[in-house]
């Protein structure tokens, strides 16, 4: 009897150990479960591709940021725009919207108006196209880039507070009702810049848009961290990361209606840093040197309408008086002056940031 007992103790024993590692073992397993992350948005969303997956680690993501979006236009949509994304259940849906209604306003609206159309957005995203993730999250935007010199930025952004109208709505004395589940964090700094300075040139692309260091900025905030389920790993030193943006052939959204993006020549684009190499300069032989690169940036990318992109479309001519141009003896000229030398004067860049060849139909080159 007694030797019985002892076996049967045995085998109970063994069940107990058998259910005690199995039950260890699936909750390891859930608990290193990927954290599943959409990407909704505009461009602050979809020029960073899969890149999130490198920067949080244990994440999962979909993209479906469409690059040149607005707060107003993701107000609109419904679920449709997520046909071309596997599966349907997120952790956390990152929402990016409103920059391009700053700079579409000239920097002229205000934080309480942005703060109404992107508050607008989050609410059909979370009621109409991404309802049943468990967390939403909202970063805005580093301050542009600060390499441009004030005399080349448009009149209406010249400064560093134009650009903070989000921070001032959302994180101001009286922000937004939003549900718990959602997470607004500052990132308006994090980029070296804020009211009084531009950021540093090394986090970005081009003049709005980051990098790959930029976006560890951004991401690799503790609250962020946290927000996204991240899983603990190797700290990342970003002004070292060397490394590109990747990922943008997995794309997933379904626009239903693509916004018209009109192209525009970046004038900081200098290459080699020489100012005579600039996007007019690629324009004279863009067969040869629209694949040149300045601080990892294509003139194809940089130089839309002097590389002839077909991701864009050649912006409407300006009336020859709204196109102007300073001289180097201080007098101020407009399209017109570029008509008797075209071939030179069409390079000139105005005081809006434009080239002359971009806004004035005497170039031949902007729809008119």
């Amino acid at each position: 009897d007694i030797i019985r007992y002892i076996k049967r103790m045995m085998i109970l024993h063994n069940i107990l150990t058998t259910l005690a590692i199995s039950l260890w073992f699936d909750s390891n397993i859930s608990a290193v479960e990927a954290s599943r992350v959409l990407i909704l948005g505009d461009s602050m969303g979809s020029f960073m591709g899969q890149t999130l997956e490198s920067l949080c680690v244990g994440s999962e993501i979909q993209n479906a940021a469409i690059g040149g979006t607005t707060a107003v236009d993701w107000a609109e949509y419904d679920s449709s725009i997520l046909d071309g994304c596997e599966g349907g259940n997120w952790d956390v849906v990152y929402i990016s919207v409103g920059g391009n209604d700053v700079l579409n306003s000239g920097c002229s609206i205000s934080g309480t108006e942005l703060g109404e159309k992107v508050t607008s957005a989050v609410m059909n995203i979370m009621n109409n196209i991404a309802p049943n993730a468990s967390k939403y999250l909202l970063t805005g935007y580093c301050i542009p880039r600060g390499n441009e010199s004030r005399s080349k930025r448009s009149a209406e952004c010249s400064e560093p507070s134009d650009y903070t109208a989000f921070q001032d709505f959302f994180l101001g004395e009286v922000p937004p009702t939003l549900p718990e589940s959602v997470k607004v964090v500052d990132s308006t700094t994090v980029c070296g810049g804020g009211n009084d300075s531009f950021s540093n040139p090394i986090y970005f692309q081009d003049a709005i848009h980051l990098n790959s260091k930029g976006y560890c900025e951004v991401f690799t905030q503790p609250d962020i961290q946290e927000h996204l389920s991240c899983e603990e790993g190797d700290t990342l030193d970003c002004p070292s990361l060397d490394f590109e943006l990747y990922g943008f052939n997995k794309h997933c959204s379904e626009d239903p209606d693509p916004p018209t993006t009109k192209c525009t020549d970046d004038p900081t684009w200098k290459f080699n840093g020489t100012n005579k190499k600039n996007c007019a300069w690629v324009r004279k032989k863009a067969g040869k040197r629209c694949n040149k690169e300045a601080n990892g940036v294509s003139a194809s990318t940089a130089c839309p309408i002097a590389c002839g992109s077909e991701e864009c479309t050649v912006p409407e001519c300006k009336d020859n008086t709204d196109w102007e141009l300073e001289l180097k003896n201080g007098k101020m000229k407009n399209c017109k002056y570029l008509k008797k030398k075209t071939s030179k004067r069409c390079d000139l860049i105005g005081t809006d940031n434009t080239f002359g060849y971009e806004s004035c139909k005497q170039c031949n080159v902007c729809e008119y």
